[in-house]
């Protein structure tokens, strides 16, 4: 720890002192010293080098944060080691011991080019280190991190292993703010027991581990439940050890308040308590406490007393009312009233409290400008931050003038459900994040990512996470992509350069929300529709894939190029798959049983080479997710219910198919026995319909799949592999060699035209 000068303490008092007269977001800080915090890093460089032995030295100065901006120094310096010999060491001096780890991640990227991401790393030591002197500041206070539902769609059976090498990969991306929501239904069991709910009430309420997040959001109640002690005990471990982690690297974790979602049964033992009847898709309604009454203030003072005594604080909590559901209230004015109350009950536990919500409950009609300034004018500005959650599309900052002055955070929302699906609007988001960001009397304090699932998607990662440290747009994006993908494969390779060039421009680079919220064409429930367009030339991903091909021979034992190739040829044959759809569709519609007949077994063949390719990676395979859910089990009933949650929420989500297809993935095992067969029951019920002579009544196929299917498949106990059995390469110039001659031939990039002008010509390639 290195000493302060009489400089330092000074600016370091002006820095306490004007904390201290700030707005409450403003008082925000890390919790460990600065000496535990250099520790925490130094530890991380231990797991990262897998050596006690590292050339990085670590400093925490938080004198460095005395302008609500966080900052890092990256430096050089010769020195004699206890050889006599002299060595280049790296220093890093930050202002806590996320933004140092962002420096020493910002020195692994720029100066030795290496590669660090949550599933995959590339790092060479070379003997000699490079020289360096830079300065890093990031453009604003909070590196925001995490959706309520990931804790759904990626967390929910995760154990300590996971969660570590996780923690690690926010402080190394400088992750300063994010969400710590584990363990809360431990402590409302014990609360709402001190208020007379049964042990059946209980059950009845809360929903499994994969269903929690709608659960804490008000959206649904007991749904793939109950949750048993061991459940309990489990998490309230793991979250000491997340929460222990996460402030000892400096970071400032966001924990739960109350949002007035309350088991049915308390309703029935307060009949007379003003309270509100919700209903989220076709789920049983919920029930919603009233913040303005006696009860929610008893209820929310007990729940967060429980909690920071079990868990210590950091004086920011979450919060989300009304998610995707309409407040049942006509008279504006009571949303002020409403907000006011919940805040209330946070701070007469915390005076120090700052309340931070989800901005997506805004996204429903109701939310009028003049309904969300009311709402937000009950709580004092500076005590509420926004997130913005989806700021490249919907854009409320915009809408609503920074929120009407209430802080608020940017946030890149790139995945919906942990779909595996090809998209981004990088270009979008290197020019919005600082149009928000400079625009006449910006409230904005931060920015962040907001996936509700990490199933893909690194190269849009990174670009936010490194936009947070600029002030100013990238100028040169096709630059920028080249070196990245030269750090993510170890090397550079023309082909791929010109693959990744063509899709940032085109597929990454969507202007419109254009996501496909509820599953993908393949995943979807098969119908006579059309599939919905996408947003780029589906032949710039075919061209994308020719050159990834080329690129194979000198980067295929790259495990990053090879998801990358899996990923790319996945999408392209996904994409072309509403070829023979709708060619499919115009035989059912001319009764031409032969050639549908023709066309849905080549449909069907691609599905099995999908099916093939998937499976070899563990990170597209359905073993994996299962085998994890059911570990967290302690006995046989516990296994079983975990696998139920597991297999329900990525297909049925729901007792009946409420949402169905909208966690859907592409994945190994899920490829041949669920979407393959779904889709084979639709193309004979189009055969059926031609031979009978009737209509195809698409509400019959869906229950009859839902019966015959979907239901057996969700209460399911087979096993699938966890790891693959054969190589990626290999299959993929087999699936490469079988279909790239049935898709139409390359296109100039941007350019237009017929799909059905080119489906069965042939093509070469140089």
């Amino acid at each position: 720890m290195a000493i302060l000068s009489s400089v330092q303490i000074f600016c370091l008092v002006i820095a306490c002192g004007s904390w201290a007269q700030g707005a409450l977001w403003e008082e925000l800080r890390p919790q460990a010293n600065p000496f535990n915090q250099a520790k925490y890093v130094d530890d991380l460089l231990g797991r990262l080098f897998k050596s006690e032995s590292f050339p990085f030295d670590v400093h925490i100065e938080p004198y460095l944060a005395a302008n609500k901006k966080n900052e890092v120094l990256i430096r050089s310096l010769d020195k004699v080691n206890a050889k006599n010999e002299t060595e280049t060491r790296i220093q890093i001096v930050g202002s806590s011991g996320a933004a140092a780890a962002w420096g020493i991640h910002s020195y692994i990227k720029q100066e030795l080019k290496g590669y660090v991401t949550w599933d995959s790393l590339h790092l060479d030591l070379p003997k000699t280190l490079p020289k360096v002197e830079r300065y890093l500041r990031s453009n604003s206070k909070f590196q925001y991190y995490e959706n309520v539902c990931t804790f759904g769609y990626t967390f929910a059976f995760w154990n300590w292993t996971q969660w570590e090498s996780h923690i690690d990969w926010m402080a190394l991306n400088g992750i300063n703010l994010p969400l710590a929501f584990t363990a809360q239904e431990a402590i409302w069991s014990k609360v709402y027991k001190s208020f007379n709910v049964s042990q059946e009430g209980l059950d009845n309420f809360f929903t499994g581990p994969a269903f929690l997040p709608w659960n804490r959001m008000g959206n649904l109640d007991g749904f793939g439940g109950p949750l048993s002690e061991n459940w309990h005990n489990f998490t309230i471990h793991l979250q000491h050890r997340i929460l222990e982690r996460m402030r000892g690297f400096g970071m400032i974790p966001i924990l739960p308040a109350f949002s007035g979602h309350v088991p049915r049964a308390l309703i029935e033992l307060h009949p007379n308590v003003s309270h509100y009847d919700l209903q989220w898709h076709d789920f049983k309604p919920t029930k919603l406490l009233d913040p303005r009454t006696d009860l929610y203030q008893k209820i929310s003072k007990k729940f967060l007393h429980e909690y920071v005594k079990e868990f210590g604080t950091d004086h920011v909590y979450s919060c989300d009312l009304f998610n995707e559901m309409d407040p049942p209230i006509t008279d504006v004015r009571e949303l002020a009233h409403i907000s006011k109350s919940v805040y209330k009950g946070m701070s007469q536990v915390d005076s120090k409290a700052v309340w931070i919500m989800q901005g997506w409950m805004f996204t429903n009609s109701y939310w009028k400008n003049r309904e969300i300034k009311y709402f937000l004018s009950g709580v004092e500005k500076g005590s509420l931050i926004i997130l913005d959650l989806d700021s490249t599309d919907k854009r409320f900052f915009k809408r609503t003038r920074s929120y009407f002055g209430h802080p608020f955070i940017f946030n890149n929302l790139f995945n919906f459900g942990g779909n595996i699906f090809m998209y981004g609007r990088i270009q979008v988001l290197n020019e919005e994040l600082f149009e928000a960001l400079n625009m006449p009397n910006s409230s904005m304090i931060g920015s962040g990512l907001t996936p509700e699932g990490l199933a893909d998607n690194h190269l849009n990662v990174d670009l936010s996470i490194e936009l947070a440290w600029r002030h100013q747009p990238v100028e040169n994006l096709t630059l920028w992509i080249s070196e990245y993908m030269t750090r993510r494969y170890g090397a550079y390779n023309r082909y791929a350069d010109e693959a990744w060039n063509v899709i940032g421009q085109t597929v990454l680079s969507a202007n419109k929300s254009s996501f496909p919220i509820g599953g993908t064409f393949l995943t979807t429930l098969p119908s006579l529709r059309e599939a919905p367009p996408l947003s780029y030339n589906k032949t710039d991903l075919y061209y994308a894939w020719d050159r990834m091909m080329l690129a194979s021979p000198q980067l295929g034992k790259n495990p990053s190029f090879r998801y990358d190739l899996i990923d790319i040829t996945r999408q392209s044959l996904e994409n072309f798959l509403p070829l023979y759809h709708s060619k499919i569709v115009k035989y059912f519609r001319w009764n031409d049983w032969s050639r549908l007949n023709r066309y849905s077994q080549r449909f069907d063949q691609v599905l099995r080479d999908l099916d093939q390719l998937l499976g070899t990676d563990p990170r597209f395979m359905l073993g994996p997710w299962l085998e994890q859910a059911k570990s967290l089990g302690q006995n046989e009933m516990e296994k079983k219910q975990y696998e139920y949650n597991a297999r329900n929420q990525i297909t049925l989500w729901g007792p009946n198919g409420e949402i169905m297809d909208y966690a859907a993935k592409q994945w190994s095992g899920l490829m041949f026995d669920y979407y393959m067969t779904r889709w084979n029951m639709f193309w004979d019920a189009l055969k059926g319909s031609i031979k009978e002579v009737e209509e195809f009544n698409e509400n019959k196929f869906q229950e009859r799949f839902k019966q015959i299917v979907g239901i057996p498949f969700v209460h399911g106990r087979e096993t699938y592999p966890t790891k693959p059995q054969e190589d990626t390469i290999k299959i993929v110039e087999s699936v490469y060699s079988k279909w790239r001659n049935e898709i139409r031939p390359f296109v100039p990039v941007n350019s237009t035209g017929d799909d059905d002008e080119y489906f069965d010509m042939p093509v070469s390639f140089d």
